[in-house]
């Protein structure tokens, strides 16, 4: 896992790892570094794994800048809003092998005679919360508020 040298100097002293060096070539340092830091973003997100690994990606005050203001957003819409395309289609990419190794976990248990299933897979894609919810009168259609990102409006 990737971090930036500030932010896994940050993340050292905010989850109390007590690492004396910050080799970031190093995989066991970079992966505790980079698990802890995915997981602070978690929770700072309210579980909402979607900006989570956007935050991972672009940090999170661009993340709360792209939250919707007035409604919720599905998961899956709230991504294709996302104004940089490396962060776009990082998060796509996280979130599919996500689902991929989860779909194949729970087939692995299946297959032991587990009551597993797949259907908790979309909650992988919780609505993202709006920053400041209003009426349902005031909601548009997903689709305009996409365009109205993708135009810069």
């Amino acid at each position: 896992m990737q971090l930036m040298p500030n932010t896994a100097r940050w993340i050292n002293r905010k989850a109390d790892l007590g690492l004396t060096t910050m080799n970031l070539h190093d995989p066991t340092t970079s992966i505790t570094l980079g698990a802890a830091y995915l997981s602070y973003l978690k929770d700072k997100f309210n579980g909402q794994l979607p900006l989570a690994i956007a935050a991972y990606n672009a940090g999170p005050g661009r993340v709360r800048q792209w939250l919707p203001e007035d409604r919720n957003l599905p998961g899956d819409v709230w991504v294709d809003t996302i104004l940089f395309d490396e962060t776009r289609n990082y998060v796509r990419a996280v979130l599919s092998a996500t689902m991929i190794y989860a779909w194949r976990e729970s087939k692995e248990r299946e297959s032991n005679k587990s009551s597993q299933n797949t259907d908790n897979l979309l909650t992988l894609l919780t609505p993202v919360q709006a920053s400041n919810p209003t009426t349902l009168s005031s909601v548009k259609p997903a689709a305009t508020v996409v365009a109205e990102r993708v135009a810069g409006n």
